[in-house]
């Protein structure tokens, strides 16, 4: 709680700053592109039960300013991180950019690349489910590979159907639940299934690293045989030469 008041994204944030600023500029929402500007107007306005949701991991190369306005916390710092001595172009993509407007959000999801997560909430406020790796949400079926899952369409609707199924099964299953609010920092475990429903518009920043503790793990993910169904967020032709680079850096 509070370490992201630390930062000068904190106070420059804000709605009417990033449009006042940014406002003109192309961000990805939902598979497309949009100006900002135009993205906020719609988060604004919208009641679709499904709202477009902007995941930007480009946003660094499209306003600079952004990435000097926050700071990696030292517990997820490039030094504990087996990923940030990848090699330039075979380092997945490992952060983004989130804004969004009410009920908007992330459905249920387990990060990619068997990596752990942080996410900090800049403005506004998220409602956070975590469950175990072993133990899918109610209502979510996924393939033992990971690579399908088959879950409710949007977060109202999982909410509507299954959240009380969450207390239900509180006495044998270690569910995790919570709000993180305007300057929060919330930390994901590698392999844990969550998702984070949006309470009102918000602003957030979320990296995924890959800690010690996680080698083995991360190892296995990269196998070349698989690495083209399993790996994402690097281009094809290069996903299978990712396991001897990682060996490399181990």
């Amino acid at each position: 709680e509070g370490l992201v008041e630390r930062w000068p994204a904190y106070t420059h944030w804000s709605e009417a700053s990033l449009r006042s600023s940014l406002g003109e500029t192309k961000v990805h929402v939902g598979g497309h592109e949009m100006e900002l500007g135009c993205f906020l107007d719609y988060a604004a306005a919208t009641t679709d039960e499904l709202p477009l949701y902007l995941f930007d991991k480009d946003f660094a190369s499209k306003a600079p300013r952004l990435a000097t306005e926050y700071e990696t916390p030292n517990y997820f710092s490039a030094e504990r991180d087996l990923f940030a001595d990848l090699p330039p172009g075979l380092r997945p993509a490992h952060r983004w950019l989130i804004i969004g407007g009410t009920r908007s959000g992330a459905t249920w999801h387990v990060d990619p690349n068997a990596t752990s997560a942080w996410n900090a909430c800049v403005c506004g406020s998220k409602k956070w489910i975590l469950c175990p790796p072993r133990a899918p949400p109610p209502g979510v079926t996924a393939s033992d590979d990971g690579t399908m899952v088959v879950c409710p369409i949007s977060n109202y609707e999982w909410f509507r159907n299954y959240y009380s199924a969450i207390e239900e099964r509180r006495a044998t299953t270690t569910d995790y639940e919570g709000v993180t609010s305007a300057g929060d920092l919330i930390y994901v475990p590698r392999g844990w299934w969550h998702t984070a429903l949006n309470l009102q518009p918000t602003v957030a920043i979320t990296q995924n690293y890959v800690p010690f503790s996680s080698a083995a793990h991360v190892l296995r993910y990269l196998d070349p045989a698989t690495a083209q169904e399993l790996v994402s967020g690097v281009a094809p032709a290069r996903r299978t030469q990712l396991h001897a680079q990682f060996l490399e850096v181990l």
